[in-house]
């Protein structure tokens, strides 16, 4: 993750290789620079605007911009970096680190497995041989399913966030509401991925 910093826009959209298995307590942030959230705000709209296939995809996009402006300007107001040692034992500073640190890495994570699954969706639209079609819908599930995973952990935390942070509820509901949507745009695009067994994470039916 660029030592804790958010990570470069085009890094994340390059990444094919990673491990879909691979669990999200393996993902660790440096609480010194976890809330440095610049960002090429043009090389952002270049990534993500444009007329998508699929409402899923806008969902995420738009997800992706509303939390990434709510990241900045709370970062703006409580300036975690700078706080971070002198507040992090406070039970109240520590109870709103914690939630929007999960909101923080989450809100592109969602994003950027959501169009790998989508382009897995695309690929068997396309058509390909029957063992091409097994591994492009294994790794279609899988991803659909830590994004699924991935938004239930933002829902908790933002909800978390309600009472900590009233003058931001309107966008903290909006959030939510947008993660809602994509959380049933997952069941109906993906309607299989609640089947897929994460080797070693889930347990077998």
């Amino acid at each position: 993750m660029n030592d804790g910093k958010l990570p470069n826009v085009d890094d994340i959209y390059n990444d094919t290789s990673e491990d879909e298995n691979k669990d999200f307590d393996d993902f660790d942030i440096d609480e010194e620079d976890a809330f440095d959230v610049e960002v090429k705000e043009d090389d952002l709209i270049d990534r993500i605007k444009g007329k998508k296939e699929y409402e899923i995809e806008e969902l995420a996009d738009e997800y992706f911009r509303i939390a990434h402006s709510f990241l900045k300007s709370l970062d703006d107001k409580f300036n975690f970096t700078d706080t971070i040692n002198t507040k992090r034992k406070e039970e109240k500073f520590q109870v709103l680190f914690d939630n929007v640190e999960i909101v923080f890495w989450y809100h592109m994570f969602i994003m950027v497995k959501i169009k790998r699954a989508v382009g897995g969706k695309r690929e068997l639209k396309i058509g390909m041989d029957e063992f091409e079609n097994e591994i492009s819908s294994y790794d279609m599930n899988g991803t659909a399913k830590i994004a699924a995973i991935a938004v239930k952990e933002s829902q908790k935390a933002l909800n978390n966030l309600l009472s900590h942070l009233k003058d931001y509820s309107s966008e903290i509901e909006e959030m939510m509401i947008l993660l809602g949507k994509i959380l049933l745009q997952l069941d109906i695009e993906f309607p299989n991925y609640k089947d897929f067994i994460r080797p070693g994470f889930d347990t077998e039916k």
